[in-house]
């Protein structure tokens, strides 16, 4: 059972109403993630609240990343390890004092949305309800958290230069969260139907998984986040590789030719983290369909995704690269479509990463 009774808080909102309350702001903070859970509640409920509640905690370690606390590289890493440490020990612990010094400290830290504000200011309720996950899960959450801040603290985790230095980022910020999902699911018994060596191939298949959506969101970020100083491409392998000096001329339309190249060679390197993620999916189980739709929805939007920034105009858009709302309700209602059929979603993401959606006829 992963809520127990022991988990329950003393106070004066009850478990329900914490984890009501959590299900109300998760959409606010993290809109795409709130989705896809949100089609595995109906067949996984348990899961899907499992999985809030682990990508609410990841979110808060994530918030930290960015910040600057010193203006000596050493000990702003040592202050930023430090701080994302008080994070993992409240949550760890479960005390309600730790929990309010968390709460009292992330008031000074500059949140990208009211929504994420309002989830750093109820830091408290996500820590109750994460007490009331079994003690292996909340195992789990601690043990990849960790690791998550040590790679989030290191000035050099932040310091893209190589493709090695890309997929060392994206193995804290991706696969560390996609080995507390595969965690679960073993918990849960999803892999159960799974042969042993099926079943450890399932975790270095998360992190493909995990890459792939990483990446996508890197090369969808690219302008914001070099606006912002954290840029995520390899400055070196890619940038500098195609004639450009500074990132900044990666985001300037004169070089418009030789960003376009760059970007090329970034998509050929993602193409087969797809197709591992397309494997994972095809080896969980058809019930509860709620798993297989969760993971295919994410994986069909960045697809969907992927198609769409290769287009100049919209790589240099000063909007927020996404796929419409349509769009997102069509690649549901296929995926959904193909699970019930017990098919594999693979021909329709490979299309989807090629091919505009509305071309795609499903048999």
């Amino acid at each position: 059972m992963l809520f127990t009774p022991e988990g329950s808080p003393a106070n004066d909102r009850s478990m329900g109403d914490d984890l009501k309350y959590l299900r109300e702001i998760f959409p606010k903070h993290s809109r795409t993630f709130d989705f896809t859970t949100g089609r595995m509640r109906k067949s996984a409920p348990v899961t899907a609240d499992v999985l809030m509640v682990d990508y609410s905690f990841c979110r808060i370690i994530d918030c930290l990343e960015d910040i600057k606390f010193d203006e000596d590289p050493i000990r702003d890493f040592e202050k930023r390890r430090a701080h994302m440490y008080l994070v993992i020990d409240a949550f760890q612990s479960g005390d309600p004092g730790k929990a309010q010094a968390v709460t009292s400290f992330l008031k000074d830290v500059p949140a990208e949305t009211p929504g994420y504000r309002e989830l750093l200011d109820n830091t408290p309720t996500v820590i109750r309800v994460f007490k009331s996950l079994s003690q292996r899960t909340q195992d789990s959450t601690i043990r990849h958290g960790k690791e998550m801040a040590e790679g989030f603290s290191n000035p050099e985790v932040q310091n893209i230069r190589t493709l090695n230095d890309q997929l060392r980022y994206c193995y804290y910020a991706a696969c560390k969260p996609g080995d507390m999902i595969n965690d679960l699911f073993e918990e849960m018994g999803y892999f159960n139907h799974l042969s042993p060596t099926q079943k450890t191939e399932m975790w270095p298949l998360g992190h493909h998984f995990g890459i792939a959506l990483q990446l996508t969101n890197n090369y969808k970020d690219t302008k914001k986040d070099i606006v912002d100083g954290r840029p995520k491409w390899p400055l070196v392998d890619i940038v500098q590789k195609y004639g450009m000096r500074s990132y900044n001329d990666l985001i300037d339309p004169a070089n418009k030719d030789r960003a376009m190249a760059a970007l090329a060679e970034q998509i050929s390197i993602i193409l087969p983290y797809y197709e591992s993620s397309i494997k994972y999916i095809d080896n969980l189980p058809f019930e509860p369909k709620g798993l297989r739709i969760f993971c295919g929805d994410a994986l069909a939007m960045s697809a969907a995704t992927i198609r769409a920034i290769q287009s100049p105009d919209t790589f240099y858009s000063q909007d927020e690269v996404k796929i419409t709302r349509d769009q997102v309700t069509d690649i549901d209602n296929i995926v959904s479509k193909l699970t019930k059929r017990e098919q594999s979603p693979a021909d329709f993401i490979r299309h989807l990463l090629v091919s505009p959606l509305d071309k795609y006829k499903a048999a």
